[in-house]
C-alpha cells in the first residue's frame, strides 16, 4: 500500500488484497486516495480524477453514515471515516479542510469519555493528537472555552487507551505529551482571560521544570524489551519532541519579566533547548543513513527547530532540503508546505529589518493565521 509511512520494519502498515476487503468502504476509497498521492508524489503517475471521485463518494458514504446517527449509536464507524478523512487531508495540505473534519467528528461525538468508550482506540487516539497539535498552532481567534474540556478529556483518555506511542504516527512520550497538553490549555485560557479584561491564574513554571526534569534515558530504559536494542536512538527521539516543546512554550507564550535573572534564565533555556533540538534533529537523520527510520515522525518538532532558527537569524537549508525529502518519501505534500512555510519567515524576518544576532520573536497569531497542522 504504502509502506513508507511505517515509522518501524513492522509489516503491520501493509495489506493484502485480502485484508483490504474487510475495510468499509469508506475506508477502501480513501486508502486508494493516500495511494494515489503517494504515487503522484513519486513520479509514478498522477490521477486527480480518480482521487477526486473516490474522495467524493466516500464525502457521500460519510454523509449518510452521520444522518444515521438518531437510528443507531455509530459512532466508532463515523469517527473511523473522519480520521481517515483527516489523514487524506493533511496528506494533500497542512491547510486544507481537515479542521472541518475534526470539528465534525468534536460536534458529533460531543467529545466525552462515554461517547469516546464506544470507538476504536486507535481512532481515538488519532484524534486526540490531531486537536493537540492542530491546536499548537491555531491562532488566538480560533481559540475557545470547549477546547479546554475537549484537552483535559483527552489528557484522562490518554492515559486510560494503553496505547504503545511508539506505534502511533506521533510517538511521544506521555510525559511531553502531557506538557504540550498543558501549553495548549495555558495559551486557551490566556486568550480567554484577555477577552474578558481578567487575570490568569495558571503559571508555566511548572510545565517548565516538569519538561525540564524529563529524563529521556530513564524513558527509553523503561520501555519493553522489543525496543531495548534500539533504546540510544529513542532517547534521542525523546530528547527531540522534549526540547521542540519547550521551545513551543518559549515561542507561543512570550515570557515577558522584569527580572533581569529571570529573562536571562528563559534565554538561557530557549538556547540549550534549541541545541538540544538541532543536535537531536542531525543525529536522527544521521540515522537515515543506517536504515533508521525516526526521521519520519519528527514533523513538528523539525517546523518548532525551523521557526526558532528563523528567529534567530540562523540558516534552514538543512531543515528545509529533509522536509523536501520527506515529502517523496512519505508520500504527503505536508512536509513540502512546511519548507516554504520556513522560508517565509525567514523572508519575514528581513522584512521586518530584524539584525544580525537579534532573536526577532514571530507574532504566533500572524504566522499562524491560516492555521495550518505540522504533525501528522
Amino acid at each position: 500500500m504504502a509502506p513508507d509511512f511505517a515509522p518501524t520494519s513492522t509489516e503491520d502498515f501493509r495489506l493484502t488484497d485480502l485484508e483490504l476487503q474487510r475495510f468499509c468502504n469508506i475506508s477502501k476509497l480513501l486508502l486508494t486516495c493516500v495511494v494515489a498521492t503517494h504515487k503522484t508524489l513519486r513520479g509514478l503517475g498522477n490521477n486527480d480524477v480518480l482521487l477526486l471521485e473516490h474522495q467524493a463518494i466516500a464525502a457521500r458514504e460519510l454523509n449518510s453514515l452521520i444522518q444515521q446517527t438518531n437510528q443507531a449509536p455509530l459512532y466508532a464507524q463515523i469517527l473511523d471515516a473522519m480520521t481517515m478523512f483527516i489523514g487524506v487531508q493533511v496528506q494533500q495540505s497542512v491547510y486544507g479542510p481537515w479542521r472541518v473534519h475534526l470539528d465534525g467528528a468534536k460536534s458529533i461525538l460531543n467529545i466525552s469519555p462515554e461517547s469516546l468508550s464506544t470507538c476504536n482506540k486507535e481512532d481515538v487516539h488519532f484524534l486526540a493528537i490531531t486537536d493537540i497539535y492542530g491546536t499548537t498552532t491555531t491562532p488566538s481567534k480560533l481559540l475557545s472555552s470547549d477546547m479546554v474540556a475537549h484537552h483535559i478529556i483527552y489528557r484522562r483518555m490518554l492515559a486510560q487507551l494503553n496505547i504503545d506511542p511508539l506505534q502511533t504516527p506521533t510517538p511521544v512520550p506521555n510525559e511531553i505529551l502531557d506538557a504540550t497538553i498543558a501549553i495548549n490549555i495555558y495559551r486557551i485560557e490566556r486568550q480567554i482571560a484577555e477577552r474578558h479584561s481578567q487575570h490568569q491564574q495558571s503559571s508555566l513554571d511548572t510545565i517548565i521544570s516538569k519538561i525540564e526534569q524529563f529524563d529521556s534515558q530513564k524513558w527509553a530504559a523503561g520501555l519493553s524489551a522489543e525496543y531495548q536494542p534500539r533504546s540510544r536512538s529513542l532517547s534521542t527521539l525523546a530528547i527531540c519532541f522534549a526540547s521542540a516543546t519547550l521551545l513551543y512554550l518559549l515561542q507561543s507564550c512570550h515570557i515577558h519579566s522584569t527580572s533581569k535573572f529571570a529573562r536571562w534564565k528563559s534565554g538561557v533555556r530557549r538556547q540549550a533547548a534549541y541545541r538540544d533540538l538541532k543536535n537531536s534533529i542531525t543525529s536522527i537523520f544521521r540515522e537515515k543513513s543506517r536504515n533508521g527510520t525516526h526521521y519520519k515522525i519528527i514533523f513538528w518538532p523539525m517546523v518548532i527547530c525551523g521557526i526558532e532558527s528563523a528567529s534567530q537569524g540562523g540558516r534552514i537549508d538543512f531543515l528545509c532540503e529533509n522536509l523536501e525529502m520527506m515529502t517523496v518519501d512519505l508520500g504527503s505534500y505536508s512536509m513540502r508546505e512546511a519548507a516554504a512555510f520556513l522560508r517565509d519567515l525567514v523572508e519575514l524576518r528581513q522584512s521586518r529589518g530584524a539584525s544580525h544576532g537579534e532573536i526577532f520573536e514571530f507574532d504566533w497569531d500572524e504566522i499562524f493565521a491560516r492555521a495550518p497542522i505540522f504533525a501528522i
